[in-house]
């Protein structure tokens, strides 16, 4: 098998909510490629909903590691640390997660096109 089809399955099965077989299936792709950090989110998650917390935080981080402004991750690392009992943490993470949340929905432009040309004055 190749990495798409150990991706499909773990997502399969942990729709399924059969998280063994879904964290196998999602290792089994990482193996293949550990730095995707889509898989990395996803075991994350399921570790997380198995209640592996620490397994989740150490998924989270990675993919936080290999992508800094992956919002996704620090929202699953703010919701770990919250179950965890680490509000501080749980904060820090979630307040990133919504900065670069807004970040990307915000329309990127120049600082010319804010004031115009300055120029003609």
């Amino acid at each position: 098998m190749d990495y798409l089809d150990y991706f499909l399955l773990g997502t399969e099965k942990a729709a399924a909510g059969d998280y063994t077989a879904a964290i196998g299936y999602y290792t089994e792709a990482l193996k293949l490629d550990p730095t995707d950090v889509v898989t990395l989110n996803l075991r994350g998650e399921v570790y997380l909903m198995a209640g592996f917390l620490d397994l989740a935080i150490r998924d989270f981080t990675e993919a936080i590691h290999w992508d800094p402004e992956f919002a996704e991750a620090y929202h699953n690392r703010s919701n770990a640390y919250a179950m965890k009992g680490q509000p501080m943490e749980a904060r820090e993470d979630a307040e990133k997660a919504s900065r670069l949340t807004l970040s990307a929905r915000l329309p990127h432009h120049s600082q010319e096109e804010d004031w115009g040309d300055w120029d003609g004055l």
